[in-house]
């Protein structure tokens, strides 16, 4: 009987364990299952794909008025309903907000417009002529640079959250193109006095790039604390205009080869990983309009000369280099050189700022 007692004692223990290990492996197994399936080291959740949205602000006739629009990947939306004269001037996405800075005309007077998805601000009252020609977005805040007439002269206008701030001080006629803010630093870069001197505004402060007249800062850009500013100088007794970057302030002429009557012009300025980008473009003694890139001094055509080409903006994402404007009317991005068309020639077409958005899927 003593015997027989060990005997079961012994084989109970033994069924015991068994049915413990059994389970313990049956909990590392199933452990073991869910981590894969929750995307663990052995198996890790695929990171999500970038997508990369295009935006395009121009305006297209409808026959009667030019008509504010901007595209998306090659849609258009227009911006106003038709019945007056309107303009986009750029675009500028922050988040999933979309920013179009432009003007409306009412009928009587222009009015400096930020239309924010779509929907309308004006920024400046019916008093007297303005535009607003450029946006930018820094954490909350919204400026945008323009131009306004106040009953004398034009002057430059930054409005800041919708609020305006004239800040050309004794200038007696000045317009501003485009803004750019780095840090606390809100640079503006545009044109002063009635003869046209390509100027540069740091916080509100003017800077005079040039001595030449007739000349103008078309854009600006900040990288690494370097200020970049593109536009044209105006050589009077050559009757050359070139097409113009400065750096810092110091000059450098971009179309180096031209000869009297040539005229060249450097719309927008773009820096990316070290790398200088401005579009503009270059006509040779009256021939056609041909669009040009130059990558840290460098020209590449984007048309052969038989087809005029207007580019107005630059602006590079994902090592992608996009550049807007216009070829024979058509609305055009090229996008790596290779022309990417908005339009079908139907109605006249002005084309003026490109943004590309990188968004998450």
């Amino acid at each position: 009987m003593k015997k027989n007692s060990i005997y079961c004692t012994t084989n109970s223990n033994l069924m015991r364990n068994t049915l413990k290990a059994f389970v313990l492996a049956m909990l590392v197994i199933v452990a073991f299952s869910c981590s894969n399936d929750d995307g663990g080291p052995d198996n890790p959740e695929p990171e999500p794909e970038p997508v990369y949205d295009v935006y395009v602000a121009g305006s297209v006739s409808n026959g009667t008025n030019n008509v504010a629009t901007l595209w998306k990947n090659g849609e258009a939306q227009q911006l106003t309903d038709g019945t007056k004269n309107s303009n986009a001037k750029s675009v500028y996405v922050s988040g999933s907000d979309v920013y179009v800075a432009g003007n409306v005309n009412n009928g009587t007077t222009t009015v400096a417009t930020l239309w924010k998805n779509g929907i309308a601000q004006e920024l400046s009252d019916d008093t007297n002529n303005a535009s607003a020609e450029s946006v930018y977005v820094s954490g909350s805040d919204v400026y945008v640079a323009g131009y306004e007439h106040n009953g004398t002269t034009t002057v430059t206008n930054l409005w800041k959250n919708g609020i305006a701030q004239e800040f050309n001080g004794d200038i007696e006629y000045a317009r501003a193109f485009s803004v750019y803010v780095a840090g606390s630093d809100v640079y503006v870069a545009g044109t002063n006095r009635s003869s046209q001197y390509a100027t540069l505004w740091k916080n509100g402060v003017a800077q005079q790039l040039t001595d030449n007249y007739s000349t103008q800062a078309s854009s600006v850009y900040v990288s690494d604390n370097d200020v970049y500013v593109s536009g044209w100088d105006y050589l009077y007794e050559e009757n050359i205009t070139e097409a113009t970057l400065w750096k810092n302030g110091e000059i450098q002429v971009l179309s180096n080869d031209s000869h009297s009557n040539d005229a060249a012009f450097a719309a927008s300025v773009y820096v990316s990983g070290g790398d200088v980008f401005v579009a503009g473009r270059v006509q040779k003694d009256g021939s056609s309009s041909i669009g040009t890139l130059w990558k840290n001094g460098v020209e590449q055509r984007l048309n052969d000369g038989t087809t005029n080409v207007f580019t107005s903006s630059v602006y590079v994402a994902n090592n992608d280099v996009y550049v807007a404007g216009t070829e024979n009317a058509l609305a055009t991005v090229w996008k790596n050189g290779e022309a990417l068309r908005l339009s079908d020639g139907t109605n006249s077409i002005t084309v003026e700022s490109v943004f590309v958005a990188e968004t998450f899927e």
